[in-house]
């Protein structure tokens, strides 16, 4: 992956997961076959949600409004809607985006345990769709990780008789979904 500023951004501050950002997004790949979805307008996605894959999104999360960069990746690191890999795994994908707005989700330690839950439940699905579509080391792994680590930050003495509920329903589909999920593909961190 790599990234090289086009046009400086404003301002200082980047998008973190679970920003819903509005990007432009064009596509100028070394691959015949590779293709990036545009539109007359911005696309907007939501950081974190595997739209794009883990490439775009770690681009993003190094953004500024306004900044356009070019980006240079692997195909293994791009995910349709927004980019689609092109059928040779060795051919890179070069994109030009610009970050034309973001609207920033509060800090993890600012949200509610029924929002962390919630938080932890987009994840989890997330990398379960990665993981079904056959993307198991990159999106899926990275998705259960930080699934995990948010799960971590929900404090059961903090929850209502519902969310004490939904905490342990999320517990229990660690258990339920391991034949989904084989246990050494991200190594002990993993949601389900």
């Amino acid at each position: 992956l790599l990234k090289t500023v086009v046009e400086r951004g404003t301002g200082s501050e980047t998008p973190s997961d679970g920003a819903k950002v509005a990007i432009e997004l064009k596509s100028m790949s070394t691959g015949a076959n590779a293709s990036a979805t545009t539109a007359d307008g911005p696309v907007e996605l939501v950081i974190g949600d595997d739209a794009g894959g883990e490439g775009l999104r770690r681009v993003l999360m190094s953004m500024t409004r306004s900044e356009v960069v070019r980006v240079r990746m692997h195909p293994s690191l791009a995910r349709p809607p927004i980019v689609a890999p092109s059928d040779s795994p060795d051919t890179l994908i070069e994109i030009e985006l610009r970050l034309v707005s973001f609207e920033q989700q509060r800090a993890l330690d600012q949200l509610s345990p029924r929002e962390l839950i919630e938080h932890v439940g987009r994840l989890k699905n997330a990398a379960n769709a990665a993981y079904a579509a056959g993307d198991e080391k990159e999106s899926a792994c990275t998705q259960y990780e930080r699934a995990q680590r948010v799960l971590r930050l929900v404090v059961e003495d903090d929850l209502t008789a519902a969310e004490v509920s939904s905490w342990r329903g999320i517990q229990l589909s660690r258990i339920n979904s391991r034949p989904a999920y084989p246990p050494a593909l991200c190594g002990a961190a993993r949601l389900g």
